[in-house]
């Protein structure tokens, strides 16, 4: 029993005194200086019980004549055998130590007669250890001082309990509040406009890209951020999100929103539901992304759409203008000799039935040309038809045997012999052939002395089939055969530039490639590939 009212007075005063610090550094450092005064200690040491095992955390000792605190919690030459009985049967042990100090393994210099060991327990659950050495003799430990450390121990325990719990309280505290400041930084770093309201649609927080965009300033205005939207697509915005309120499904919205400078940009806003566990919304979240840009990026689409399209209009124009021009020109010369055959003396009727029936060809010609380039121009697939190259070719070559001969150009020929099957649009492929022999005629001028025309087909690699139109006429330079190819791009002095680029569209679109070369001193070839046909026409 505590039998003065002096150790009655220290009791409560040590356990005052404990239960009333929370810091469990500050906690440690009383226990073993409060422990080391009731029990007469010359030398002291805590062990708490961490992870599964005793840690010494702090010691204590006595320096001429003084109690010093240790933070060291190193402690050495301890009885382990003691510590780890004690904490074992949570039963308090009084050392002899001057018979035992050698076979308890205890070297210290320090001349102690006697020690004790107290388990720290708080509701049955092991705390920690507090281990005292003391220069008197075991008798000093008598039944009322037992009583007395039992005693501290059991609220030094309760005390350590509550000040772990409180450390760790904190730290769980300082935990979230360090997830909270990360995640509201993250929240205000993102890069579009984030906020969220309540299951009714009152608004309740935003990000600071939300707050610098609207401008406002405070909590109450933005309580009437829907003054935001545009005027005209309030009904829009607002019945939809109403819908999905009622529906608790996510949308989104374009429409146009004031901005801080009170100028209005086209958006997207999105929003979605969370639910609790229950599957009730409890709140929405949303996104606001300024799409301006995007809105007149594709008003300048829209518009260069238009432009092009007026672009391929003028483009068709001036394709018809260039490919009925040689129809014409045909027409014209036959006309001309029609007329002059039948102004004979005696008229030559022969001749002029002739020249009208070439005239009637040229005339058929000139609208499937017509035709031909308004369904490119509607890009509409070739009219495919199995035909021989070679044919074609003496086909073109003989409705431009007038010019030819007018400018007395000799006509060079050299066909595969095994024929040239390929499947192709018969009226392309003439465009194709009669303007590259055209272009050849046109080169040669009267310093091309004398004036050559070679026309040549061959079977090459892959099954394909190759076509030669070659003049010595004036040449292409390296850089115009790169270009020569381009709408718009013309060599000649009168040249609209368009006969190249229509023939290259035609031989790519079956499946073909054509190809422009200077040649040597003079002139220049132009080669153009199809895919043939496997099995050769006998």
């Amino acid at each position: 029993m505590i039998e003065t009212d002096n150790d009655l007075r220290d009791l409560i005063g040590a356990s005052q005194a404990l239960s009333q610090e929370m810091v469990l550094d500050r906690l440690v450092e009383k226990l073993t200086l409060t422990a080391m005064q009731h029990a007469g200690a010359c030398r002291a040491g805590l062990l708490l019980l961490r992870a599964g095992q005793m840690q010494p955390v702090a010691k204590g000792e006595v320096s001429a004549g003084q109690v010093l605190y240790l933070e060291d919690g190193t402690l050495s030459e301890l009885p382990t055998a003691v510590l780890t009985r004690v904490a074992e049967t949570r039963q308090r042990t009084v050392l002899d130590l001057q018979p035992d100090r050698a076979s308890l393994g205890i070297t210290s210099s320090v001349t102690a007669r006697a020690a004790i060991c107290l388990p720290l327990v708080a509701q049955k659950r092991l705390v920690g250890l507090i281990y005292l050495e003391s220069e008197k003799q075991p008798a000093w430990f008598t039944e009322q001082r037992l009583l007395l450390l039992d005693l501290l121990a059991s609220q030094g325990a309760i005390a350590i309990e509550n000040a772990v719990l409180f450390e760790s309280l904190q730290r769980a505290e300082q935990e979230a509040r360090q997830a909270r400041d990360e995640l509201q930084q993250e929240f205000d770093l993102t890069p579009v406009q984030v906020w969220r309201t309540d299951a009714n649609g009152v608004f309740e927080a935003a990000n600071k890209e939300w707050w610098d965009y609207t401008g406002y300033t405070t909590f109450e205005e933005a309580l009437n951020h829907q003054e935001t939207c545009h005027p005209d697509d309030r009904e829009k915005v607002f019945g939809l999100f109403a819908r999905l309120r009622d529906a608790g499904v996510p949308g989104q919205v374009e429409c146009r929103m004031r901005r801080f400078d009170g100028v209005y940009h086209h958006v997207l806003a999105r929003a979605a539901p969370l639910r609790d566990e229950d599957g009730n919304v409890i709140r929405w979240h949303g996104t606001t992304v300024d799409i301006e840009e995007i809105k007149r990026a594709e008003q300048a689409q829209a518009a260069l759409s238009r432009v092009g399209r007026l672009t391929a209009l003028g483009e068709l124009a001036v394709s018809i203008a260039h490919e009925v021009n040689q129809p014409l020109m045909a027409i014209v010369t036959n006309a001309a000799g029609c007329l002059r055959w039948l102004e004979g003396s005696p008229p030559d009727i022969a001749e002029a039935r002739e020249a009208a029936e070439r005239i009637i060809n040229d005339g058929h010609r000139a609208g499937e040309v017509i035709a031909s380039i308004r369904s490119m121009a509607k890009k509409a697939p070739p009219k495919f038809v199995e035909i021989d190259v070679n044919e074609v070719i003496k086909e073109v070559l003989a409705i431009a045997a007038n010019e030819l001969d007018r400018h007395e150009i000799s006509l060079r020929k050299s066909f595969a012999e095994e024929g040239c099957l390929a499947s192709c649009d018969h009226v392309q492929v003439q465009q194709v052939i009669l303007n590259l022999i055209m272009n050849g005629i046109e080169a040669m001028d009267a310093e091309s002395s004398p004036r050559i025309l070679s026309v040549s087909t061959e079977h090459i690699e892959e099954g394909r089939i190759e076509v030669a139109v070659s003049d010595n006429g004036k040449g292409l330079a390296t850089e115009e055969a790169d270009r020569v190819f381009d709408a718009f791009f013309t060599t000649k002095v009168n040249g609209i530039g368009m006969g190249l680029a229509i023939c290259r569209s035609i031989v790519e679109n079956h499946g073909g490639r054509i190809t422009a070369s200077p040649n040597a001193p003079r002139g220049c070839t132009f080669r153009f590939q199809l895919p043939g046909l496997s099995t050769p026409r006998n």
